[in-house]
């Protein structure tokens, strides 16, 4: 079961450590914590990394067994102009594009090795990339950017 103190560790070193264009990162429970969040930041603050709390499942027999997490992310930027020009809301997709990838890429080289990390051994090791949707998220709450669904395996 993936533990919410490694997804937090997680997000705090995507955003400290390993995509510098990520100023602000939380894990969330809900939409009310999303809403309070969303509103206490700035767009200078720009641009955001939210983690749902996973939902978990058991899958395997006995001794093989394994949890499948479901993970959520968003990265997202906020913006107070309501009515971005057509040219403008696709420039800000163009760029969170870029970091929906780069944030992708850090998990698949993690995974492979590449990415060194201090994360419980094998973090993303059963990481399953045929399960990845990225989604494009616009105008919830003055925000645009992306979510990232995806299931990962975890030993018990």
């Amino acid at each position: 079961m993936l533990k919410i103190q490694t997804l937090r560790t997680f997000v705090n070193d995507v955003k400290d450590t390993f995509i510098s264009d990520i100023n602000f990162s939380q894990v969330i429970t809900s939409d009310k914590e999303f809403v309070k969040f969303l509103e206490e930041r700035k767009t200078s603050e720009n641009t955001l990394l939210f983690a749902v709390a996973p939902d978990h499942g058991l899958m395997g027999q006995e001794d093989r067994s394994m949890y499948l997490n479901y993970l959520q992310f968003f990265i997202i930027d906020k913006s107070t102009e309501k009515d971005l020009k057509h040219d403008a809301k696709l420039d800000l997709y163009d760029k969170l594009q870029g970091i929906t990838k780069e944030f992708i890429d850090l998990i698949l080289g993690i995974k492979s090795g590449e990415i060194e990390s201090n994360y419980d051994c094998g973090l993303f090791q059963f990481f399953d990339e045929e399960t990845v949707e990225i989604k494009l998220f616009w105008d919830g709450l003055q925000c645009r950017g992306y979510e990232i669904i995806f299931q990962m395996k975890t030993k018990r």
